[in-house]
């Protein structure tokens, strides 16, 4: 609860006018001040807006500079990773899927299957063709995200069963028929082999595989909502802004300025202790001009209503 204070003004009528109009004269003055407070106030408000402007600018640096290592991680050369960037942003923009998503599903979808000896094309068309028929059903982004996450851990441990093979059979149907199809058993048969572990990492490998050109029939039938819209443009956003920035040299020198600050952190503690006492010095600034106001009122009532 706020706390409140009273202020007592006690008026006598000799010299009562003179009294109040000298009173009034004070209160102007510091009310000048306290303006200017406010108004160094108003400017702290202002910077803070551009501040969270700059947090998301830096996040999609970041959502950019993590794509780009776990491109780094999954190829040999420079002309392999730029050609691997940019079918990762195609992929990701053709299936209206966030591109981080996207760069998730790959990587773990390439080290699954090094040992299947899969290029990287292969790859990249499995992960379009997983990202699509996660949306034929309906699932919603973070039903699709999820679900693409559990394929791909059941990918990486050789098997499908458990936790994966449920999120797979309630949120993408037409995957489920593309395993009954390449291994010829009815959905009941299948969910048999995921209890036994009976379905590898070859058989999804292949579903995924044989399937892409029915996956992508079904597909092209969808009419894309808004939000999914709004997904490529914060896809392409990215792009725009995580390419200006890693080829100007920005990211890298906001980067190690960033660790600079936090190696000299001792230091820099003292001057944030400084700027906090000044905000709160503000403030009070703030909360002495709406006092001022208030006093100024009263003074204007008693001096249109004198004491004779």
């Amino acid at each position: 609860m706020a706390a409140s204070f009273f202020i007592d003004v006690i008026v006598r009528p000799r010299g009562a006018a003179r009294q109040l109009s000298d009173f009034d004269k004070a209160l102007g003055k510091l009310d000048a001040q306290a303006s200017r407070v406010a108004r160094n106030l108003d400017r702290l408000f202002r910077v803070a807006g551009s501040s969270l402007l700059v947090g998301q600018f830096i996040s999609i640096i970041d959502s950019y500079t993590n794509l780009n290592n776990k491109v780094i991680a999954s190829t040999n050369s420079m002309a392999e990773q730029k050609a691997v960037m940019d079918e990762l942003f195609n992929v990701a923009n053709r299936t209206r899927v966030p591109i981080e998503d996207i760069a998730t599903s790959y990587q773990r979808l390439r080290q699954s299957t090094l040992e299947l000896g899969l290029s990287q094309q292969q790859v990249l068309r499995m992960t379009e063709t997983l990202a699509k028929g996660l949306q034929i059903y309906g699932a919603t982004q973070s039903e699709a995200a999820s679900t693409m996450l559990q394929f791909t851990q059941a990918l990486q441990k050789g098997k499908l069963d458990g936790e994966e093979f449920r999120a797979l059979m309630e949120n993408s149907p037409p995957l489920v028929k593309l395993l009954t199809k390449e291994l010829k058993v009815t959905k009941g048969e299948l969910f048999a082999m995921s209890k036994a572990g009976k379905i590898g990492t070859r058989d999804m490998v292949a579903a995924l595989t044989k399937g892409a050109d029915e996956i992508d029939r079904q597909f092209a039938r969808l009419n894309p909502t808004i939000g999914r819209s709004l997904t490529v443009l914060r896809n392409n956003l990215v792009r725009f802004i995580g390419e200006m920035a890693h080829s100007s040299g920005f990211a890298k020198a906001l980067s190690d300025g960033i660790l600079y600050l936090a190696d000299n952190f001792e230091t820099l503690s003292k001057v944030i202790i400084a700027t906090a006492n000044a905000i709160s010095v503000v403030l009070v600034g703030k909360a002495i001009k709406n006092l001022i106001i208030a006093l100024r009122s009263l003074a204007a009532a008693a001096l249109a209503n004198p004491f004779t």
